[in-house]
């Protein structure tokens, strides 16, 4: 792995594929297990080819930005509410169109059935009478 130190040997920047502009090679093997995970620029030296927890680290606490929550609805949440509603409709319709549509099959189905027993009569009565 690659390290890259300022003039107070606190790792600044690491590597694990690549190089970086002025840094140099470490082996792996004396990285604390928990590196990676904890690892923020200049938490941990480098003294004596050894990689140490810097106990002089600390990390300024950011300001919170809250944002304001508006109850009012706005133009933007109005039109996605009623765009929701729209979509809404547009999914029954299509739904309620798929059940009639199936509906009309099976109907079809049946009278194409119906159909086919009368003509197998029709022809059972003409093949009894001898009519063609």
């Amino acid at each position: 792995m690659r390290i890259l130190i300022n003039k107070n040997n606190e790792i600044v920047g690491y590597s694990i594929v690549g190089n970086l502009d002025g840094d140099i090679e470490v082996s792996d093997s004396i990285f604390p297990s928990t590196f990676r995970d904890e690892y923020k620029a200049g938490k941990f030296k480098y003294i004596d080819d050894t990689i140490i927890f810097n106990n002089d680290f600390y990390e300024e606490e950011k300001p919170s930005i809250e944002t304001p929550i508006n109850s009012a609805p706005t133009q933007d949440s109005k039109s996605i509410d009623q765009l929701k509603i729209m979509v809404s409709n547009l999914q029954k319709q299509s739904l309620q169109g798929t059940k009639l549509s199936m509906q009309m099959a099976q109907q079809n189905a049946k009278a194409t059935q119906k159909i086919v027993e009368l003509e197998n009569e029709i022809n059972k009565l003409k093949e009894d009478k001898g009519v063609e």
